[in-house]
């Protein structure tokens, strides 16, 4: 085969359903249906006045007129920095713990120019849903779609301006832990999803050619015992029953190191940032 015909498309979605299979989690197996765990995740994403998310914005061109989309908000990440500096912001989020802390968010920073709608984008209907286009479509790491092709060219039809994604780059550190720790708890291979380079491939074939812009992150995740750290990351890790906490355990024994009386496990990812502008797609269309 030639790599022209190709079906990128298929190559994520096959991808996609492998990486979820070999977690032992379906499609609507949300990470996020622990309200302890979202509600841990909210406190870390408003630190320093929600630095993270104004952060991201810095790379991306926005003005008080903007109407911003964002899918896959969570508890507000973008929103409340954003909702700060534009016009209107609609948040898209179908995970209800999300909604709730998102809602908190959106009353302690007395904002009133949100809105938001519990949704997946695949659900997401742009006619009935959306009161119109927005200047601005954000996905922020949001994008577990089997169909991806069919995501990408729902968010070009809102979008007036432009699109912003953001993915994976290579192995993440969470990937190599899953690596060495999948066969020892749960006695299968893990299988890595689908990185920005097929993003890339499924938006080129689309007649996109979108800039690119790749950062790294680091950070520290510090415990006090092992067994804090079992509890925290058992989600991550699928251990749902003593037996794989119990191996999870042993394994994070083995992968974390002391730092000042604590346990800290060092955790890193590649990004990529992936934007262009509707006026700057291929002279044939979206295909």
């Amino acid at each position: 085969m030639k790599i022209e015909e190709i079906d990128w498309n298929e190559v994520w979605h096959t991808t996609m359903e492998r990486h979820l299979a070999s977690k032992h989690i379906g499609k609507n197996d949300l990470y996020w249906s622990s309200r302890e765990r979202v509600e841990q995740f909210n406190e870390r994403i408003k630190g320093n006045d929600w630095a993270k998310g104004r952060r991201i914005m810095k790379s991306m061109d926005i003005s008080p007129e903007s109407r911003v989309l964002d899918i896959g908000a969570g508890p507000g990440t973008l929103i409340i920095p954003l909702s700060r500096v534009v016009s209107h912001v609609t948040a898209i989020e179908p995970a209800p713990y999300m909604i709730e802390f998102l809602q908190g968010n959106i009353a302690e920073e007395n904002v009133e120019n949100v809105d938001y709608i519990q949704k997946t984008w695949e659900d997401v209907d742009a006619d009935a849903d959306l009161e119109g286009s927005y200047d601005v479509v954000i996905a922020s790491y949001s994008l577990g779609m089997y169909d991806i092709r069919s995501a990408l060219k729902k968010m070009v039809g809102i979008s007036t301006g432009y699109v912003y994604l953001l993915w994976f780059s290579g192995l993440t550190s969470w990937d190599e832990l899953y690596i060495k720790a999948w066969p020892r708890i749960h006695g299968n291979a893990y299988v890595p999803g689908p990185k920005a380079n097929l993003l890339y491939n499924v938006l080129y074939g689309m007649g996109i050619y979108p800039n690119m812009e790749v950062t790294k992150m680091e950070m520290e995740m510090t415990y006090g015992s092992v067994g804090e750290a079992v509890d925290d990351l058992a989600g991550r890790f699928v251990a749902r029953d003593e037996t794989r906490r119990s191996r999870l355990a042993t394994f994070l024994s083995e992968v974390m190191h002391k730092k000042e009386g604590s346990y800290v496990l060092d955790v890193y990812q590649w990004s990529t940032m992936l934007w262009w502008h509707r006026d700057n797609i291929g002279g044939c269309g979206i295909h």
